[in-house]
């Protein structure tokens, strides 16, 4: 044994840090992704990888690569790895398999099966500590989710981890947020070598679209985020981005998306030119077709390029063919979508072009340049410059023409401005194009046409760069050019001619002899001349080289032989005069007056038949007219004239001219000279249609020939569309030859959109002067075709008929020719379908409609009309309307009825676009007559049955509203018109346009009535039977119209009405409607008619309201209270009914009525009145108050307003009397009544009084509804009388509620007079209310007045009184002596509630100057009370019986309130009284007694607690209800409980004695009650909380003698009140306090043990002695109570030898026969006994020693089950002290590990042993070997 023990010694040392190492491992074993932590402890790793494994086979059923692991990571092998025993290289390979398998994982964190995967790797390998990085990276992307929480809350982060990630470890913290990521990646390492983990990913094609995204993201945050690490952060971002575009696997679109996304957040930062072209590249290498990546790589490109500095220079050859492979044909589009700044691409981009590519993609820049918006100047000055350098190099340089044409017209001063920086003048550079550009060679005078023609030489015409070689070789070389046959060069083919003006120009340029080249290659003197003027008169030869062009013709003219005319070249040469440049005009005038008009005479005409192809023959003047034409042209033309026309064309020979020009036309074939001499022709100021038939044959053929010609202009670079604009000119204004029109027609027609254009815009300048068939037949094409084929057009042909200016007539017209018409034979029919004018769905007509030929045509016809009424409805210059047009649209109205009804057709849109225009068309007529201020127009031949008709069979109710728009505005126009019309309208209006819930159909209705309603009453003879049934029509569909819509539509109706004759009538037909609702049970309805009547009537005058409301009345009394004689009865009735009729305002439901209904009718009709008046609070707030309006009219001195309530008073009393004259005539005998089954007949509307059986009921249920109808009117007089001033009211009121009056009424306006006031301000109306209470005070005095005046008068003068306090002080002492005699006087509920009411605000006001009326209030209150307590007082109304119990509490609290000190002689009543009051609320009883406690001395009242409980009032039997006694003593205990806790310590230690004596007769409450023992716990439970809170007011000096007293009344029974009561109650009572006090003042209290230490000890030894203790809790309790005492005990209190010699074999001793509900209690209590004496050895080994006597194997299994549990406790409290005890155990413990109990042994094995184990820090079994 000492060997043991010397070992176990040993082993204490070293204890600390071996648990501390098992405790480590346990943590590490504990970690899950999964599992709770107490749970992942327990498992063992066979069950992990069975749990985990169906999970990786689920992985790789989703992705093979995962196979790869399932001989590694998830081979069953490794269930037994353990890599803390492997080297150093097998842990290499694990973690490079580990690795991948988390990189494979990465993209996979949304499977449920990666996290059980894991899972796995977590709990055998530990990849939470030693991957911890990889792991982290693997699943960061998802930081926001609980799956990296998870993560997180499991890892061992490494330092430079921890500061940003460590705050979001714990599970309850949030997940991290950006931020804190950011601050995590700022470290370099970190960052670096997470960009390496994101190339290792994208090398083995790992990659996953979270991935891409997060690394995106994390890229561009870093780079805005922190600027002073770009340099260390770009380089990273860099390789990621070529990395992720150059992905290969499926996710390729996502990585080059984020590639892009991070490239172009890098472009805002500083890179330099070698990065940014190497990116550039790479993008557009790894480039694919997909457009939304093609689209983000274009942004990026340009982002990146755009972010270089300085001059924007070409691509690379490379770089350029990769962007013309990626983009080059959509690359305008790109630029065009783009929004970013892109210009140095772009600049970039034409650069290349025009260096690498301008033989090809030239013809692009432009496109390019359309599509880029904002280049800047000097980018545009760059990409000029380029070109006009390519202009030196290039031999062909045409190809550049159509760049600088654009160019041109885009900023021609720009191109200038280049070309003089290059020191080339435009005129210059015109010929090195050969084509004209600018737009400013008018500029070029004769002063400068010299210098120009100096300026040329080779450099500046062909390019420095171009070599000049002999003119002999480069005759040679182009030899095939010449031209040798002697034919006119005008009549050329344009290659041919455009060939040879090259090689003109480039000899110019070459310096070489003009006249040279023009012998060489032209063998003769005609077409060298002819090629002369066609250079002339060619629009791309630019202006200094036709002056060139004048200077050779005219040398080559001289050698021309003088009897030669030469005036056939006059028309080429005057066409030559459309040049821009004054310079060529005045060098073409100068020739042809030095050369040409000197051989006019000549009869000899220089190729006449020749000069526009071989026998062209041309009309030419006789010589003296060409020499006077010529003569008259020189001299009247001047250069700077904008038309040749006023030249050309003389006013005396203008048909001979003209013919001459036409003839010319159609022969020369240069179509720059047929748009000249076209524009020439048709501009003249007396063109008309009788010259524009010379010109017919060109329109016929040019439809034919179009793209030949629009081909010969692009060679001729002369512009088709001017020349296509001249030709459609020839049509000319007034335009009566036939095929002209035609060819409008038809160019309209075409397939050219431009040409359409050009029609279209000529029509619109000559249709208003075209003949009216002329138009009529243009439009009707334009329809048909529309109709027939509108996918052959290509304009808009609504657009161009809504803006020709087409006039009524020509509509009318159309709309007639495409009316419906019916013939007699079916052909016919299908030719025409149907005529009619008004017309019924017929058989014949159906039948011809459902033929398929026919059916055809009545669909193109709908197209047609439809077409056309669009054209009138969208033409803004509409003019003259007249009845035609609009009986024509009225006609086809009726044409689409037919076409719905009998045809099937859809016309909807037709129908409202038609009423559309009908409307339009009325207001226009309208206006015409205002400004002409003619008579209105009366429309005799429309016909308004056809919109009436329309509008019924229409289902569209926007078509409708349409329709009713148009009768209204037909009705302001010729309202005789629709006269016969107007009850259909208002019919259909009634039955459904009301009914539809949106705001144009509501102001369409108004605007209706407004319009149509006016020309009805003053047409009408009985306007008064005329509002009543429109009236009556619209109401009927009150309920369909939409809520909110209602007040604004019935308001517009009844003011249109005229509302003093319309309100009473409107309110008699919505009286009805809430009759039907209630009588149908709809009251939620009944409530909504009532809120919108009061809505409506607020856009009314107050004096509108109130003639309303009189006429109202007025309209009630018609219906008729018949109480008479069966036979007088039904005569009355039918004379009434008579004169009912007679009204459209009695709708047959009433002349239905029998007596008793009219009678409920009438009843209900002053209910709905009586709601209509009485206004709520919200309404008395309402600006459209009746009462405020009423109060503001008297404001401002109308006393109409008096007058008119003084009427409806009258008027309402001599209902009243009526009504008391109805009831004196119904006799009733004196039976008892079924009161439902009356209330049944009653609502019964089928219910009669024929029979002679059911006369009595029929008399009984008359009596009751007119005494409702009364009362009813009572309601109505006072809300009428409420409506004036209080003045007013005041001065009305008075004189009803004297004494003289009805009683009845005495009694309705008093019970109002409240309510009346109650809104009045109190300064200012202290003097009427004062009058008002003098009244009461006198109908108080009156011993004649019922208790239901008193009762109210009394209820009035509480409200006045309160309402006006102080003010009132001199009435105060007479209304409380009424309001006591009243009390005092013969019982009544009623009265005594609003006598109690007064009373108490009397008090509240008097104060203690009420006192002497105490002894009057106080006991009579008492009574009442006691007689409501004990049911003596019989109340059958509970809510009348609660209060007045109500009423006596509140009185109650007042006195205590204001005179407590006379409440003290009846407090311990009042109190029983508040106790009991058991018909009020528990909260109210509540705070009347915190009233009490808060004004009463506190000491009185303890003593009346103590006394109350002393009478018996809670021990004796009673025979009230355990409810209402729990009640009672509750708020008892209540009362007690809030009473000590406002007692100061003072009092506290005066009352003790009190106190405790009551704590006694408290805790003895159980031995003598009735209660359920549930119900006594928790009475125990707050007497035990107000016992301790009374202890903790007073010192220990007071508290030990109680606490004495305590002991000897729980042990020996002494001054215990109930003697049957057991010691063990009493123990139980006291151990229970005993415990509580403990828990609260702990070691202050542990010294108190000595009071029963000897006592308590006999008693646990007691128990000890039976094996079936009765007393389990009291043997709890004093168990508990020990433990407690252990546990605080801070004085080594226990300490002392003879007390824990005492207690510790006695509690230990409990072992033996403990119950096991209590064997917690004990093992706890044994546990702080030793926890408390653990410093002394020889108290542990005497503790040992006596628990191992409960151990042993002959002890009970339950005694030795709490014995093992008791010293495992111990161990785990204080082992280390015990732990030199052990060795005595393990005897013990061997023999329990073998114990024939499994419990037992389960509990050492997994208990006690465990514990040894924590304790020494290993395993226990070696000490049992």
């Amino acid at each position: 044994m000492s060997s043991l023990k010397d070992q176990l010694s040993q082993i204490a040392s070293q204890t600390q840090g071996i648990a501390l190492d098992r405790k480590k491992r346990q943590k590490i074993h504990s970690a899950s992704l999964i599992f709770a932590p107490k749970v992942a402890s327990a498992q063992d790793f066979e069950f992990i990888y069975d749990h985990t494994h169906e999970h990786f086979l689920e992985l790789c059923s989703i992705d093979s690569r995962f196979e790869a692991f399932s001989n590694s990571l998830f081979a069953e092998s490794s269930i037994n790895l353990d890599r803390n025993t492997l080297s150093d290289e097998e842990n290499k390979d694990l973690n490079t398999n580990i690795n991948m398998f988390l990189l494979l994982a990465s993209g996979k964190w949304h499977l449920s099966s990666t996290m059980y995967a894991m899972e796995w790797l977590v709990r055998r390998f530990q990849i939470h500590l030693h991957n911890v990085e990889y792991l982290i990276f693997c699943s960061i992307q998802h930081y926001q989710t609980t799956i990296f929480k998870k993560i997180l809350n499991i890892t061992k982060l490494p330092n430079n981890y921890s500061v940003p990630l460590g705050p979001f470890q714990r599970l309850e913290n949030p997940t991290p947020n950006s931020s804190s990521l950011l601050k995590l990646f700022y470290d370099f390492e970190i960052r670096n070598n997470y960009f390496k983990y994101i190339s290792k990913l994208l090398k083995h094609k790992l990659g996953s679209q979270s991935v891409y995204t997060f690394i995106c993201v994390l890229s561009i945050n870093l780079v805005s985020t922190y600027p002073n690490i770009l340099q260390e952060l770009i380089p990273g971002v860099l390789e990621i981005s070529a990395k992720l575009l150059a992905c290969k696997d499926s996710t390729w679109n996502e990585a080059q998306t984020a590639a892009h996304t991070m490239l172009l957040v890098l472009s805002k930062v500083d890179l330099n030119e070698t990065i940014v072209f190497a990116a550039v590249e790479t993008i557009l290498t790894n480039l694919r077709s997909s457009s939304n990546i093609q689209k983000s790589g274009f942004i990026t490109i340009g982002s990146l390029l755009q972010s270089l500095t300085g001059e924007t220079k070409q691509f690379s050859l490379k770089l350029y063919k990769l962007i013309k492979e990626k983009y080059g044909s959509t690359i305008s589009y790109y630029i065009n979508t783009q929004e970013l700044p892109i210009n140095k691409l772009i600049i970039a981009y034409i650069r290349s072009i025009i260096r690498y590519d301008f033989q090809e993609s030239l013809e692009n820049v432009i496109e390019i340049l359309k599509s880029s918006k904002n280049l800047s100047t000097f980018e545009k000055k760059s990409i000029i410059f380029d070109l006009i350098n390519l202009s030196e190099i290039v031999n062909d340089k045409s190809i550049l023409a159509p760049v600088f044409v654009y160019l041109i017209s885009t900023n021609e001063l720009l191109v200038i401005e280049c070309l003089s920086s290059l020191n080339i003048s435009p005129e210059i550079f015109e010929i090195r194009l050969t084509t004209s550009l600018f737009n400013d060679s008018d500029k070029m005078g004769s002063d400068n046409a010299e210098e120009v023609l100096k300026k040329i030489n080779s450099s500046k015409v062909i390019g420095a760069m171009t070599e000049i070689e002999p003119y002999k070789q480069w005759e040679s070389k182009n030899s095939q050019f010449i031209f040798t046959k002697k034919e006119s060069l005008v009549a050329t083919e344009s290659n041919d001619f455009n060939k040879l003006l090259s090689l003109f120009v480039e000899a110019l340029g070459k310096k070489y002899s003009t006249k040279q080249f023009l012998e060489s290659f032209f063998t003769n003197f005609e077409s060298r001349i002819t090629f002369l003027i066609r250079v002339l008169a060619s629009p791309a030869a630019p202006s200094a080289l036709k002056l060139l062009i004048v200077e050779n013709l005219t040398r080559i003219t001289g050698s021309i032989s003088k009897d030669v005319n030469l005036f056939t070249l006059v028309p080429v040469l005057v066409c030559s005069l459309e040049d821009k440049s004054k310079a060529v005009k005045e060098s073409v005038c100068k020739y042809l007056r030095n050369h040409v008009l000197k051989r006019c005479l000549n009869e000899n005409f220089f190729m006449l038949n020749s000069i526009y192809g071989d026998n062209k023959k041309i009309s030419v003047f006789e010589p003296k007219h060409c020499d006077k034409w010529l003569r008259h042209f020189l001299d009247n033309y001047f250069v700077d004239s904008e038309s040749l026309s006023e030249f050309c064309i003389i006013k005396k020979t203008e048909s001979m001219d003209i013919a001459f020009w036409a003839d010319q036309c159609q022969t020369n074939d240069l179509k720059f000279c047929l748009s000249t001499i076209l524009k020439i022709i048709t501009s003249y100021k007396h063109y008309n249609s009788t010259y524009s038939e010379l010109l017919t044959p060109i329109l016929q053929k040019y439809l034919e020939n179009r793209e030949t010609i629009k081909t010969i202009c692009i060679e001729e670079k002369t512009n088709f569309e001017e020349v296509e604009q001249n030709i459609v000119n020839i049509v000319s204004k007034n335009e009566k030859n036939e095929e002209n029109i035609n060819f409008l027609i038809s160019a309209l027609n075409s397939d050219s959109e431009t040409l359409s254009n050009i029609v279209i815009n000529r029509l619109l300048k000559i249709f208003t002067s075209l003949k009216f068939n002329t138009k009529i037949k243009i439009i009707n094409n334009i329809v048909d075709i529309t109709a027939k084929n509108p996918e052959l057009l290509n304009y808009d042909s609504l657009s161009l008929l809504q803006t020709l200016n087409i006039d009524c007539d020509v509509f009318a017209s159309i709309l007639n020719f495409n009316k419906i018409t019916m013939d007699e034979s079916e052909d016919a029919q299908q030719q025409h379908l149907l005529k009619k004018r008004r017309r019924r769905s017929s058989a014949s007509v159906k039948n011809a409609l459902q033929k398929d030929e026919v059916t055809q045509l009545a669909e193109i016809h709908l197209k047609k009309i439809t077409i056309v009424i669009e054209a009138i409805d969208g033409n803004k210059n509409l003019k003259n309307i007249n009845e035609q047009f609009l009986a024509a649209m009225f006609n086809h109205l009726n044409d689409l009825e037919t076409l719905d009804n009998d045809g099937g057709l859809p016309i909807l849109y037709a129908q409202e676009i038609l009423c559309s225009c009908l409307l339009k068309s009325i207001n226009l007529l309208k206006e015409q007559q205002q400004q002409t201020q003619k008579q209105k127009t009366k429309l005799h031949s429309l016909r308004p049955d056809i919109l009436v008709s329309a509008i019924r069979s229409s289902p569209s109710p926007q078509v409708q509203n349409k329709l009713l728009m148009v009768i209204s505005a037909l009705a302001s126009l010729s309202p005789e018109i629709i006269l016969h019309s107007v009850m259909p309208i208002f019919t259909f209006m009634g039955s459904h346009s009301i009914k539809q819930d949106d705001e144009f159909t509501t102001n369409v209705v108004q605007n209706t009535i407004k319009a149509v309603i006016p020309a009805l009453l003053n047409n009408s003879q009985n306007k008064q039977q005329e509002v009543e049934f429109l009236l009556s029509s619209f109401v009927a569909a009150f309920n369909h119209v939409p809520k909110h819509r209602r007040v604004k539509l019935f308001t517009t109706l009844v003011q249109t009405l005229n509302a003093e004759n319309s309100i009473p009538p409107f309110l008699f037909l919505i009286g009805e409607q809430y009759y039907n609702a209630n009588n149908n049970f709809k009251l939620a309805e009944g409530k909504e008619i009532i809120t919108f009547v009061k809505n409506f009537t607020n856009n009314f005058s107050a004096e509108q309201q109130l003639k309303s409301i009189l006429e109202f009345l007025n309209l009630i009394k018609i219906l008729p209270i018949i109480t008479g004689s069966s036979h007088d009865n039904a005569e009355v009735l039918k004379k009434v009914k008579s004169d009912m009729l007679k009204r459209s305002l009695f709708s047959s439901n009433i002349l239905r009525m029998n007596e008793p209904e009219f009678i409920n009718f009438r009843k209900s009709l002053l209910n709905f009145l009586s709601g209509i008046i009485s206004e709520t609070d919200a309404d008395y707030y309402n600006n459209g108050s009746l009462k405020l309006r009423i109060m503001g009219s008297l404001l401002e001195g109308n006393e109409n307003i008096k007058q008119i309530v003084s009427t409806i008073t009258k008027s309402v009393l001599e209902m009243i009397n009526d009504i008391d004259h109805h009831l004196s005539n119904i006799k009733i005998k004196p039976v008892k009544v079924n009161k439902k089954l009356l209330k049944a007949k009653r609502q019964s509307s089928s219910a009669t009084s024929s029979s002679k059986s059911g006369s009595e009921d029929n008399e009984l249920s008359k009596h009751e509804i007119i005494s409702d109808c009364k009362t009813v009117l009572f309601e109505i007089l006072s809300d009428v009388l409420a409506l004036l001033t209080i003045n007013d009211y005041t001065e009305a009121v008075i004189p009803l509620m004297s004494n003289e009056q009805d009683e009845q009424i005495r009694y309705h306006l008093t019970l109002k007079l409240s309510k009346r006031f109650s809104y009045e301000p109190v300064g200012e109306t202290v003097e009427i209310i004062s009058k008002v209470i003098e009244v009461l005070f006198a109908n108080l005095a009156d011993t004649t007045s019922s208790s239901e005046i008193v009762y109210v008068s009394l209820n009035a003068l509480s409200f006045a009184i309160n309402k006006y306090k102080e003010t009132l002080a001199p009435i105060l002492p007479k209304a409380l002596e009424i309001a006591v005699e009243k009390l005092n006087g013969e019982f009544n509920d009623s009265v005594a509630i609003a006598s109690l009411s007064v009373i108490n605000i009397c008090i509240q006001l008097l104060g203690i100057k009420s006192i002497q009326y105490y002894s009057k209030i106080v006991p009579k209150a008492l009574s009442i009370s006691d007689d409501l307590q004990n049911e003596t007082l019989v109340i059958k109304n509970k809510l009348v019986k609660e209060e007045l119990q109500l009423s006596v509490l509140l009185l109650f609290a007042t006195i205590l309130k204001k005179i407590p000190m006379f409440a003290t002689s009846n407090l311990q009543a009042i109190l029983i009284s508040i106790m009991y009051s058991y018909n009020v609320k528990e909260e109210i009883r509540l705070n009347i007694i915190k009233i009490l406690l808060e004004n009463v001395d506190l000491k009185e009242v303890l003593i009346r607690l103590y006394k109350i409980w002393q009478v018996g009032t809670f021990t004796t039997s009673t025979d009230k209800p355990n409810g209402i006694q729990s009640m009672a003593l509750s708020i008892y205990l209540s009362t007690l409980e809030k009473a000590v806790e406002l007692m100061d310590k003072k009092t506290c230690k005066l009352q003790a004695a009190t106190f405790f004596k009551l704590l006694i007769n408290l805790f003895e409450f159980r031995s003598y009650s009735s209660f359920d023992n549930n119900s006594i716990n928790k009475i125990e439970s707050m007497v035990h909380t107000i016992a301790h809170n009374f202890i903790l007011k007073i010192n220990d000096q007071m508290f030990r003698p109680l606490f004495a007293f305590l002991v000897k009344w729980a042990f020996l029974g002494e001054n215990a009140v109930n003697k049957e009561m057991s010691r063990n109650d009493r123990l139980i009572q006291f151990f229970k306090l005993f415990n509580k006090l403990q828990e609260q003042l702990r070691s202050i209290l542990t010294s108190y043990f000595t009071y029963i230490l000897d006592e308590t000890n006999e008693l646990l030894l007691s128990m000890t002695e039976d094996y079936d203790v009765k007393n389990i809790n009291l043997r709890r309790l004093i168990i508990i109570g020990f433990g407690l005492s252990f546990k605080y005990d801070k004085d080594e209190y226990w300490r002392s030898s003879s007390r824990f010699e005492m207690v510790c074999p006695t509690i230990i001793s409990q072992l033996k026969n403990i119950e096991p509900p209590l064997g917690k209690y004990l093992a706890k209590t044994i546990g702080a006994l030793a926890q408390c004496n653990s410093m002394a050895e020889e108290h542990n080994k005497i503790m040992q020693k006596e628990i191992m006597k409960h151990m042993k194997v002959n002890c009970r299994s339950n005694e030795k089950l709490w014995a093992i549990r008791s010293i495992k406790l111990i161990y785990a409290k204080v082992g280390e002290s015990w732990l030199i005890l052990l060795p005595q155990l393990v005897p013990i413990v061997a023999e329990l590990l073998e114990d024939d109990d499994e419990t037992i042994e389960a509990e050492v094995r997994t208990g006690l042993v465990r514990v040894f184990e924590n304790v020494l820090g290993e395993p226990f079994d070696k000490y049992l070997d």
